[in-house]
């Protein structure tokens, strides 16, 4: 698989893992789909339960605000172990419960699987690195609209090479600047 098609599945994969978190946050944070199923040993279970839960939304929503496969990742592994904690305390029960697990830890192992053969792909941290990068800008691009992109492309706006130490501005741009001055 050349290193262009193997940033593209990786982003693909990214994309799913969020949307299945996000799905999953949604539903369980928003929806409170699982609260009828809920049981207690005593309220200060709940109570415990209830600052887990608290600190897993904020842990998954730092995890996603990173906006890389590896938060995604982690995001994902959360929300797994948000729901395995709700299912010991009843929401197992629910008929949600089983395929939104499903569906969590196949879209969590699938994004692993892809981290783990572009990390191998690349050798190096740098690489990596940059694989992020791709992965996450071929999802933005996919986020994007085609008449969003065209009009940003028509404008001419790009991304400084990110590969590259420094501001962003590249010489060659200075150079056509100043001709342009001149005329």
């Amino acid at each position: 698989m050349t290193m262009q098609a193997q940033q593209l599945a990786l982003a693909q994969t990214s994309a799913a893992a969020r949307a299945s978190v996000s799905d999953f946050t949604h539903a369980y944070y928003d929806n409170r789909v699982f609260d009828s199923y809920l049981s207690f040993a005593s309220p200060e279970d709940e109570e415990e339960y209830r600052k887990r839960e608290a600190q897993w939304r904020e842990e998954i929503a730092k995890a996603q605000a990173e906006h890389t496969p590896q938060g995604d990742l982690r995001a994902a592994n959360l929300a797994i172990r948000q729901l395995e904690d709700a299912g010991a305390h009843g929401a197992d029960r629910s008929a949600d419960f089983q395929p939104m697990l499903d569906d969590l830890k196949r879209k969590a192992g699938a994004l692993g699987t892809q981290i783990d053969a572009a990390g191998k792909a690349s050798g190096t941290q740098r690489g990596q690195q940059q694989a992020a990068t791709a992965a996450h800008d071929e999802a933005l691009d996919a986020a994007l609209t085609p008449e969003v992109l065209a009009s940003l492309h028509a404008a001419k706006i790009a991304v400084a090479d990110q590969t590259q130490d420094g501001h962003g501005l590249v010489a060659q741009e200075v150079a056509s600047s100043e001709a342009r001055e001149r005329q």
